[in-house]
């Protein structure tokens, strides 16, 4: 789920910004046999269930046609894998059209 909104400046009034929020729920037949995965061997593998995501962007009209960027996301369990460490991803799009 996420917002979008367009000229949030007024000396910019093409440019956009947007959060975004969501999740994924790894099947529970999945999460079942990770425990019985875990359980036979006695290994500490880890039992994935449910991966959240925020994102952020800000698009820069830097002119007609070309578009500028950046963006943040940032990943809790990611793979739905509760021991991995939160993620955080920076990115960067340019879009042209002629």
């Amino acid at each position: 789920m996420g917002l979008e909104y367009s000229g949030i400046f007024k000396a910019r009034p093409k440019d956009k910004i947007g959060l975004a929020f969501g999740t994924a729920h790894i099947n529970d037949r999945i999460t079942n046999q990770d425990k019985i995965i875990r359980a036979a061997t006695g290994t500490d593998t880890p039992v994935r269930g449910r991966e959240y995501g925020v994102e952020g962007f800000y698009a820069i009209n830097v002119m007609p046609g070309l578009l500028l960027e950046p963006d943040a996301q940032v990943i809790v369990h990611p793979g739905g894998n509760s021991s991995q460490r939160t993620a955080v991803l920076l990115g960067f799009r340019t879009a042209t059209t002629f």
